[in-house]
Order: structure tokens, then sequence, then C-alpha cells
């Protein structure tokens, strides 16, 4: 990026009455033609659009894998006949298993399991037979229903269902030992239990369409109007935007700038950071402090903490308060350190807990002065 700047071409204004003020197409597509800047509103653009297109790829993976539950969940719980209560085998290959079954009177088996929750209470299910013409779903259910409604999710009978449970019904009712008694359990869920996942994955997917239309809105902006593109409105905190491009391609051209990899790149009076979607302009005046972070990613197990890997930052602290985080590989971050002294002379870099931040803006302030006057 930096090694062809020699052939990138100075813009200079030309037309002094008309800035700060909106600029046609012609003279915008001009100022912003093999720039540095136009290098990153492209570079930023064509990264929206894969962000965007990441986002749509997961969005899709996350529909199909629960399109069979989001179909339950939406239009469910459905009611089926007795012909489709014969035809399901297995409930987790059965495409409507979110089901309501209407009885007047469920039967009450008198059997129950009791199981321990987390929290130590003890929780009992009950099971009732539901008749379905001349057959028979049993639901699982930890109170009578109230209503002739019975709402529930087709699941397959457990083991520990099938010792306590089924094997005492066919004993005690031979009547049900031909197949009456279908080979899956009804577990009582209400449609919002049941439903509640789906309205997370759908504000999921909601959330990212807005967010990805966004980015795409932005992307398609910044091939089509690169002057309106928020790389371009950082500058207007400093001033004139075209003045200021035109500023800072010069100073990239000096012999004095200097690049860092695709990570920093200073100049005489300019600091550029680029991040995946963004460009960040700080002015070197403004910078106070620098210094190195080496930060240790661990999983605590059992207490202890297990490091897995290690990333690099430099952060970099400005007049104002506010402060930017570099990440990158050690050796780049170690050059921009060691080089800043030349750049950045006035800057206090390296660790300290003992300075007090309003005085080393103050001190980082007269040293300015006083070096570049």
């Amino acid at each position: 990026m930096v090694d062809s700047r020699g052939s990138r071409q100075l813009l200079v204004q030309t037309e002094p009455t008309r800035r700060n003020t909106e600029v046609d197409d012609t003279i915008e597509r001009s100022y912003l033609k093999n720039s540095y800047i136009s290098e990153h509103i492209r570079r930023a653009s064509k990264t929206s659009l894969v962000y965007v297109g990441l986002a749509f790829a997961f969005m899709f993976f996350l529909l199909a894998i629960n399109w069979r539950y989001l179909n339950n969940a939406i239009h469910g719980p459905f009611q089926l006949s007795e012909q489709e209560f014969a035809s399901i085998d297995k409930p987790k290959n059965a495409q409507r298993y979110f089901v309501q079954i209407n009885a007047a009177k469920p039967l009450d088996t008198g059997l129950h399991i009791d199981s321990e929750k987390s929290d130590g209470e003890t929780k009992s299910d009950r099971f009732f037979l539901l008749p379905v013409g001349q057959h028979f779903v049993l639901f699982k259910s930890q109170e009578p229903p109230e209503t002739v409604a019975c709402i529930g999710e087709l699941t397959k009978t457990t083991e520990e269902e099938s010792t306590l449970v089924v094997a005492p019904l066919l004993a005690n009712n031979p009547e049900l030992a031909n197949g009456r008694l279908y080979p899956y359990t009804l577990v009582e869920k209400s449609t919002f239990v049941f439903g509640f996942m789906s309205n997370i994955i759908l504000f999921t997917c909601g959330l990212m369409t807005i967010v990805s239309l966004v980015l795409a809105y932005r992307a398609a902006m910044g091939f089509a109007k690169p002057m309106n593109h928020k790389i371009v409105s950082r500058l207007k905190v400093y001033g004139s935007p075209i003045e200021l491009m035109d500023e800072i391609e010069k100073q990239i051209l000096d012999v004095d700038s200097k690049p860092f990899g695709k990570t920093l790149l200073i100049t005489k009076d300019w600091l550029l950071i680029p991040t995946a979607l963004d460009l960040i302009f700080v002015r070197t005046r403004d910078i106070v402090w620098v210094y190195h972070k080496d930060v240790v990613h661990a999983q605590s197990i059992a207490g202890i903490k297990i490091p897995y890997f290690l990333t690099f930052e430099v952060l970099i602290y400005v007049s104002s308060h506010d402060w930017y985080t570099v990440s990158g590989p050690k050796k780049i971050l170690d050059r921009f350190i060691e080089a800043l002294p030349k750049h950045c002379p006035w800057v206090f870099i390296g660790w300290r807990d003992d300075q007090v931040w309003a005085e080393m803006v103050e001190v980082a302030a007269e040293r300015y002065q006083k070096i570049r006057g």
C-alpha cells in the first residue's frame, strides 16, 4: 500500500472559494483517486460486503438447521389425525411434533416418576392416557390437564418411562399390548415455553439483517459517494476534509513518514490506524502516552487459570482522555514503539503508574511547543 505512494498524484485545492462547501461529484472523485484514504475507503467497503455475505450465510445456516423447530414453534401446536399419529415412528423424524390433543377425559394411570431438581426439590411427573381414535398417547405432566386441549412435544419414550410406566400399563391393561399405545410420549409444554427459543432465533436474524443492510448501504455509498463515507466524516472534526486529505497525502509521500505493516502509519502530523471497517486519524500533537501490553487469554478451570493464547497490543492515549488500542504482531508493535521517540519526542513511552494524567498532558503539551513551536 505505501510502497506505491511515489506514484500517487498530489491534489491541490485550486478553488479557494469552494472550500468548506459541498463539492460536486467530479471534484470528489478527483480528490479520492489513487489516494491513501481512498484505498482504505474501498478496503472498508469491500470488508463490509464480506461481513454482509458472512452474516447472511450464518443466518441461512441458522434457519436451515432450526427449520423443523421454527415451523413447529410458529405454526404449532398441530392437531394431527389418527393416521398421522400412526405414521410417526420416531418423533425426532416427524415434521410436526409440537401437537395438541383434545381429550375430554384424560385417563389417569396413577403412575408417576419422581426426580430431584437442581435446587434440591423433588419433581413428580404424572402420566395420563390420551385417546386418539382407537389408540392412546402417553401424556406426561406435573399436574392433571386443566383444559380439554393437551399441548406438548412428542418425544421418544425413555428407558425409565418404559420400565416404570409403560411396562406396568401393558401388564395391567392387556388390551393396550396389541399396538394401541403409541411408542412415544407427549411431554407437556406451553406454547410460550416451546416457542421461546424461536423468538431468540428470529430476533437474532432480524437484528443481523438490519445491521447487514446498514453495512451494505455504507459499502455501496463507499463506492458511489466516497466523500460521504464515515472515514471522510472523521476528518471533519479537524477541519475541511478535502484540505486535510491533501495534507495527509503530501505527508505520506514525505520521506519521514513510516509504515508499520498494515497496522499503523505515522507521518509528521498524523498517526493513521486502519481497522477492519474504518480508518482512525490521530494528530501526533495530541498523543500523550503510549505503552505496550501483552494480553494473556486464559481459561479458569477449578480455580486455576490456564493460558491458551497471547495477543499483543499498543495503547495510545491522547490529550482528550480518549485512547486507542492497536493489536498486531509483536515485532511490528515493538518497531512502532522504538520509532516513536523520533517522530513524537514529546510523548511518554512505556508503562508508568507514578504519573498523574493531568500532569502528563501538561508536560507533553510543553514538550511539543518547545520542539515544534
